[in-house]
């Protein structure tokens, strides 16, 4: 579960969905049968309070609710820049990254705080292995 300090600090909701946050009325599940689309149809109706680091990675992957989750995973790699979230370590901030430019031109703060990240844990990027460093220092230096 999310830290309600993020809520305030952030000026978000996090009692609220993807949905009703960019006041979406809830859809009708969707018809197609793959398992990523019907995670992403959940997961935009999940309060943000009960997004898990794997929650983040999926959604975040899949360009959704940019304005919303990017903050809040700003927030979960200030504290474990590397974090695990479902497939290897790094895989977060790995789709962080690997976002539509046009976001991180939009919001140069974010952007600025996400390569501080990057900056302020090379010890620790060190530790991971070969291909996500190589992986993760190529989207670092795209933005």
């Amino acid at each position: 579960m999310l830290d309600k300090k993020l809520a305030v600090s952030n000026n978000m909701n996090l009692d609220k969905t993807i949905n009703q946050l960019q006041d979406i009325p809830i859809p009708r599940p969707p018809e197609y049968e793959s398992h990523l689309v019907k995670r992403c149809f959940d997961l935009s109706n999940k309060k943000l309070k009960y997004f898990s680091p794997e929650d983040l990675r999926i959604m975040i992957g899949q360009n959704i609710g940019l304005d919303y989750l990017i903050p809040i995973a700003i927030e979960v790699l200030k504290k474990e820049p590397f974090i695990e979230a479902d497939f290897y370590e790094g895989d977060l901030f790995l789709n962080v990254l690997k976002i539509d430019t046009a976001f991180w031109d939009e919001n140069p703060e974010l952007k600025k705080s996400v390569l501080n990240i990057f900056k302020e844990n090379l010890d620790d990027f060190k530790q991971l292995d070969m291909d996500t460093q190589e992986e993760l220092y190529e989207e670092y230096e795209k933005l």
